[in-house]
């Protein structure tokens, strides 16, 4: 079993919010403890014995509650014992990046569409971690060409495809 925390800006209704709550959901079918952290819980999700919502204001723009915020960050994964954290939005991966300095646990970081902004100021923001994951091959490409992420470091993991099964419906399928 692993301990695995979700961590984005927002948990919003919007399609990465709904893709955190599926994959909280289907993470804990599979017998892993969930924790999601956010700002918000938009979406709704019901915490159990498995599932676990913590709420914190994040954000980069006032340095006393940025780093209010990595603290609360350290206690939660040493006290969870939180074995990966994946990142769901470039401001949760740039606090990855800063408590990497100091500590470290594995992460990873999702890009959920593009094109973002890909200056040089948000380049420098951009940290995927272990592994930089695109929902599609358009966005891996855009992070390989525009985001100048190593090829090595990124992959596919497509999100939201559906096949038909038969004319009286559509499978999801997972990878």
């Amino acid at each position: 079993m692993m301990n695995v925390l979700l961590f984005s800006r927002i948990c919003a209704k919007t399609g990465v919010g709904g893709h955190m709550r599926q994959l909280a959901e289907e993470l804990v079918r599979q017998g892993q403890s969930v924790w999601i952290l956010s700002s918000n819980n938009e979406q709704g999700i019901i915490e159990n014995d498995q599932l676990h919502v913590i709420l914190a204001p994040f954000d980069i723009k006032n340095t006393f509650r940025m780093w209010k915020n990595l603290i609360t960050l350290r206690n939660i994964i040493t006290r969870k014992k939180i074995d990966i954290v994946h990142c769901h939005h470039r401001m949760a991966a740039l606090y990855m990046k800063i408590y990497n300095m100091f500590w470290d646990v594995p992460m990873v970081y999702t890009l959920h569409l593009a094109p973002v902004p890909c200056d040089l100021f948000h380049r420098s923001l951009t940290y995927v971690g272990d592994m930089g994951i695109g929902v599609s091959t358009e966005v891996v490409n855009f992070m390989r060409e525009k985001l100048q992420i190593p090829k090595e470091k990124t992959t596919v993991i497509l999100n939201g495809v559906t096949t038909p099964n038969n004319w009286g419906g559509i499978q999801e399928m997972s990878f």
